[in-house]
């Protein structure tokens, strides 16, 4: 999509990480074959990953636990790890 976020289907609008870090992953095999796209993946996918300062509401018990994981999508603010995972992997095979 021209945010760079890549939807769940061929048939919807909805985003999520999970799925552009795996489309992440699978694109960084080949960086200069798909630069454009992994140009506006990576500016998509790092605001949605919680650091310091937007993980501002979740209590401090468990802030520590979710740092660095990212949240499902814009609506759902749960932590999915596995979409950390697709990211790291992607960026290793990129580097």
């Amino acid at each position: 999509l021209p945010s760079g976020a890549f939807p769940e289907s061929t048939a919807s609008d909805f985003v999520y990480t999970r799925g552009t870090g795996k489309i992440f992953e699978v694109l960084a095999l080949d960086p200069e074959r798909n630069k454009e796209a992994i140009a506006k993946a990576l500016p998509w996918l790092l605001p949605m990953q919680y650091d310091e300062e937007n993980a501002f509401f979740i209590p401090e018990g468990i802030r520590p636990k979710i740092i660095g994981g990212f949240r499902h999508d814009y609506f759902n603010p749960d932590v999915w790890i596995d979409a950390a995972g697709h990211v790291l992997l992607g960026a290793t095979k990129y580097l």
